[in-house]
Order: structure tokens, then C-alpha cells, then sequence
């Protein structure tokens, strides 16, 4: 069974932020044990969730991450991760594709759409 976890991206602060709680029922979302960031209804919130995949570095994966893709068919590719039900795609020039569970090794997170959407221009390439 994966772990479930979020990571929140909070547009009015500009920051990232580890998530340790969250109502859905009231939208608030919590970080750092009590500190509370905002609001699901405000949509000021934009919740990133694990992909339960660690990266050759040991780095979690989560949805929204830019990654350099380092398999055989696509080595070199710089890569989004997004969620569309049921499974995690990476996004690259060449197309999207399903996550390889089998060898997520093969991925390296070098940043996220958020704080390096200049990465994102070689996918768009």
C-alpha cells in the first residue's frame, strides 16, 4: 500500500508547503503541526499529492514536480508528473505516459511547475 500525502502550493504566499492536515469538510489545510495556510474553497490552495515514488536520489515524487526522465526510451527528458485517474503521468515532448513503478530510479526531480515553470520549456519544445 502507498502513503498518502499532500504537498500545498499557496499562490497568494508564493511558497510550498508539507501538509500534516486537512479538512475537507471545512477546506482548511494545516502544515508544520498548527500553522494554518488557507483555504481549499479560496482556491488560494493547490494540493499536490504523492505519487508514492522516490526518485534515484531518494527524493519523493509528487504530483506537480518537473523531472528528468533517465529511461532508456526517453533519457534526458525533462518531464511534468500530473494525476489523471487512476494513475500518475509524466509529461515530455514526446508525448505523456504512465509512471514507471517498476523502475522510478529512473526519475530525478529537479524542481516543481510552481517554483521552476522555466523548466516546463523544454517539454513545450
Amino acid at each position: 500500500m502507498r502513503t498518502i500525502k499532500f504537498k500545498a502550493w499557496s499562490k497568494n504566499r508564493e511558497q510550498m508547503f508539507d501538509v500534516v492536515k486537512i479538512s475537507f469538510i471545512s477546506g482548511a489545510v494545516w502544515f508544520n503541526n498548527s500553522a494554518y495556510i488557507g483555504n481549499l474553497g479560496e482556491r488560494d490552495i493547490v494540493l499536490l499529492q504523492f505519487t508514492g515514488l522516490l526518485d534515484k536520489n531518494g527524493k519523493e515524487i509528487f504530483e506537480g514536480d518537473i523531472v528528468h526522465d533517465h529511461h532508456i526510451l526517453s533519457a534526458g527528458k525533462v518531464c511534468e508528473v500530473y494525476y489523471e485517474a487512476p494513475s500518475f503521468y509524466v509529461k515530455g515532448s514526446g508525448g505523456d505516459w504512465i509512471m514507471n513503478r517498476y523502475n522510478p530510479q529512473g526519475y530525478e526531480v529537479i524542481g516543481n511547475v510552481y517554483e521552476n515553470s522555466s523548466l516546463l520549456k523544454e517539454i513545450n519544445q
